[in-house]
């Protein structure tokens, strides 16, 4: 749950002495007093909890129909099955917290209170929430036992003895067990999350139970998490009758953290290099920083009308690093201030109105709060910025403050799969307030006029600022005698009046697609931040300056019209087996009830140390199950309909037995919309076979069929197919992927040399299978035996039977 721990000054005073583990983070209650509500009879009263105890006792809506069903969340090894439970806490701007242990609470039922029952625990701390995209790990591990006491918490769990009707009767076989576990990490302001599991001799249930209130199914922002074997999903109370009341309700664990916190100092004290261009990195020192990088606004100040945005990448609580956003060269810079404020910084999604603005990252816009935070610095040395011309395809338009509020003029007819991105930032000094919005990115699908832009620009700035209620009213109004139509952004405070902006800047930059057409079927368009080149002998699109948004790829529409037969990618083999490493696949086309230019779905790959996630997204279509089926060259050898989480994962892909490598993606796409199966069905074809684990099945498979299981909204045909990568290479815009070959159709097994001109099957085919045959290439396995010799002579029949068969 996000919120900070106010701390009393006594506390606070005491906390700070070296040596002292008091309390500094509660999490929520657990016990709900000596005396339950009933007896699991109607009417019945109160029962007393043994002497010196208390109950914790499962609570109800305050009314008589609608309790919780849940006692506790399971957090350790069941069976062959893994649980973990995460909830979050957050350290306030100023303060630096040494974290010396961390209390949680479990229980086993029918366990002894005064035996040991819990053997070990392991914990870690993620500097995002757990299974999302860019959360890593910052501290612990899955292993290390940090189990340092244990001992019964004086409560008996126990369900609502009163609602619904009757209620249950209460007992003492659910002891709460308070355990204390050693952490020893410093942490600076930000948002944490903990998650952690605890063992027991054996593999029997154990549980965490939930942060309980009286009369309360749960707390406002309650987010606790629980991983099953594969993924994370949200821990939630379906309600006794399921379904009651408020329905899923999502819930609290309790913990407590005990350590010290230190008030910091802020300051910032110098940069490096003294002077840089766009894209260049500066570093700016000082002190009480903190570590989230969401919660810092950096700029260069060009007097009082604008300034060069800074985007924070990582920050500890005396060094910030930072990227240098867009110079305008049409204006000679002048030296400039480095300023820093903290304040309340928050990433995440919007949804534009307009159907045909696509946001290219779901986690990418950024939104800072100062919200009267006293803490602002500048740099006692200038910094000189170097403007550079931008390439032809991009052109950067910057605004101005003026009368209050922020405008800036766009002009020009902007191509299908323009890519812009937009800086606005609006302050108030005497006010102390100031909000911003920064390089959130989004794809123009369709293109269009200046004033069709600036028209949607206008409505993508004030759903992106509404994201964090930040309310801004966003105007679009021709420029009298020219063809430029104005953006004026003008902000709003409480009650809805116009709060004057003394400083701010708006720029929009627009990178036209830059289209190749190498293959005999369709072109293909680089999009986000990634450029294209052609290669003609053999035809290739090598899709470069990768960086690690996950986002940067090329779309690949059709030349004739929407394609009936689906979309294959051919791909020299892309190794992702790197940090922070992705690849996704994106369908976009029509569908019954919504028309043209939807997006259809999403799946793809996402790096993990030692294996990958499988995630997908169907919400677009209705879409909350996914169908998972595996095969092993053209044979199926498994399928899993699974439910897909609020993480998207659906599954893992881990090396072949005896293999330390994974495999790598060498061809992609989507079958025929009209044709069996019905619903998107994305495809990924590896270049060696690979376990593929779905909902605790594993399966050894090189071709992962990824199908939405219960969509709602039919599809009728496909518009485009993006591909899109994150690949780290020797620094951020290294990393490349290269698309062989794009054909209308399907998978094409007997398509060995990946040709793309027809005939697509020839004979040519034939010699490559004897080649890889030969190699002892996996790929000639084809009846995915697995008894040695696995290639033997099944293998060639079995390639005829694929070539008679043709792509499909």
């Amino acid at each position: 749950m996000k919120r900070s721990f106010a701390l009393a000054a006594g506390l606070l005073a005491l906390a700070a002495s070296p040596g002292n583990a008091q309390v500094i983070y509660d999490n929520g209650p657990l016990s709900t007093g000596p005396l339950t509500m009933g007896n699991g009879t109607v009417g019945g009263p109160g029962v007393a909890a043994p002497a010196g105890t208390t109950w914790s006792e499962v609570q109800d809506d305050g009314g008589t129909t609608c309790s919780n069903t849940v006692a506790g969340f399971s957090c350790g090894i069941v069976g062959t099955s893994l649980f973990r439970m995460a909830d979050d806490f957050t350290i306030p701007p100023g303060q630096t917290w040494t974290i010396n242990s961390i209390c949680i609470y479990a229980y086993q039922t029918g366990s002894v209170t005064s035996t040991p029952v819990f053997t070990a625990a392991n914990i870690q701390i993620w500097n995002g929430r757990p299974g999302d995209p860019g959360s890593s790990v910052i501290f612990g591990d899955t292993t290390t036992n940090r189990l340092a006491s244990q001992m019964f918490a004086g409560m008996w769990r126990v369900f609502n003895t009163t609602t619904p009707p009757p209620g249950t009767a209460p007992g003492t076989t659910r002891g709460i067990r308070k355990l204390d576990l050693t952490l020893g990490v410093t942490l600076g302001p930000g948002t944490y999350w903990i998650d952690w599991q605890t063992s027991i001799n054996g593999t029997a249930a154990h549980f965490a139970p939930t942060t309980t209130i009286v009369d309360q199914r749960g707390v406002a922002g309650a987010n606790a998490r629980q991983f099953q074997t594969t993924a994370w999903f949200d821990a939630l109370d379906a309600g006794n009758p399921a379904g009651c009341g408020a329905g899923n309700v999502q819930q609290e664990v309790p913990f407590q953290l005990k350590g010290q916190i230190v008030t910091q100092g802020f300051s910032v004290t110098g940069f490096s290099p003294p002077q840089g261009g766009e894209g260049d990195i500066i570093q700016i020192t000082g002190t009480g920083f903190g570590n989230n990088p969401d919660n810092i606004c950096a700029v260069v100040m060009q007097g009082p009308e604008n300034a060069i945005p800074l985007e924070v990448i990582s920050a500890t609580p005396t060094l910030i690093t930072a990227r240098i956003g867009p110079i305008n060269e049409l204006e000679p810079p002048l030296p400039g201030q480095v300023m820093v404020g903290l304040g309340t910084g928050d990433r995440g999604a919007f949804t534009p109105v307009f159907r045909d603005i696509i946001p290219e990252d779901p986690q990418g816009v950024w939104i800072w709060d100062r919200d009267g935070n006293p803490n602002m610095g500048v740099a006692p040395n200038p910094f000189l910025p170097i403007p550079r011309p931008p390439p032809p395809n991009i052109k950067y338009w910057h605004g101005r403050v003026m009368g209050g509020v922020m405008m800036v003029e766009i002009d020009g007819n902007w191509m299908p799969n323009t890519y812009v991105r937009v800086w606005a930032r609006a302050h108030n000094h005497a006010m102390q307030m100031g909000a911003d919005l920064a390089a959130f990115c989004i794809r123009f699908r369709l293109g269009g006029s200046a004033q069709h832009c600036a028209q949607r620009i206008a409505d993508t700035i004030r759903c992106a600022f509404l994201r964090r209620g930040i309310i801004v009213n966003v105007q679009v109004q021709p420029v009298p005698g020219t063809p430029r139509w104005k953006i004026t952004v003008i902000k709003k405070g409480v009650g809805g009046q116009p709060v004057p902006i003394d400083w701010g800047t708006l720029i929009i930059c627009a990178e036209m697609p830059r289209k190749i057409n190498p293959f005999v079927w369709d072109p293909i368009t680089a999009f986000f931040n990634a450029n294209l080149v052609e290669q003609l002998s053999p035809p290739r699109g090598i899709v470069n300056d990768l960086d690690l948004s996950g986002n940067d790829g090329a779309t690949i529409t059709p030349m004739m019209g929407p394609w009936t037969n689906g979309v294959r990618i051919e791909l020299l083999p892309l190794n992702l087996q790197s940090a922070n490493n992705s690849m996704t696949m994106t369908a976009w086309g029509a569908t019954q009830m919504m028309g043209p230019d939807r997006r259809l779905g999403q799946a793809g790959l996402r790096f993990r140390p030692s294996f990958f996630d499988v995630f997908a997204d169907f919400s677009d279509i209705g879409g909350t199950e996914a169908r998972v089926v595996v095969y092993r060259n053209s044979l199926p050898v498994g399928d899993v309909v699974v439910p897909i989480s609020p993480s998207g994962i659906i599954g893992t892909i881990s090396p072949a037995p005896g293999q330390t490598a994974l495999p790598r993606p060498n061809g992609c796409g989507k079958l025929s919309p009209i044709l069996p199966p019905f619903p998107p069905c994305f495809w990924i074809n590896f270049d060696r076979f690979g376990v593929i684990n779905v909902a605790g099945q594993q399966f050894l498979g090189n071709n992962l069929r990824i199908l939405v299981n219960n969509a709602t909204d039919p599809i009728l045909n496909i518009q485009a197919f993006d591909i899109a990568a994150a690949q780290s290479g020797q620094g951020d815009g290294a990393g490349s992927y290269t698309i062989t070959g794009v054909a209308e159709g399907g998978i094409c097994y007997a398509n060995c040399d990946g040709s793309t001109t027809p005939p697509i099957l020839n004979v040519v085919d034939f010699q490559c299978f004897l080649n890889r045959f030969a190699a002892g290439d996996d790929y000639a396995n084809c009846d995915g035996s697995t008894t040695p010799p696995v290639l033997n002579v099944v293998d060639f029949q079995c390639f005829l039977n694929q070539f008679a068969a043709g792509c499909n």
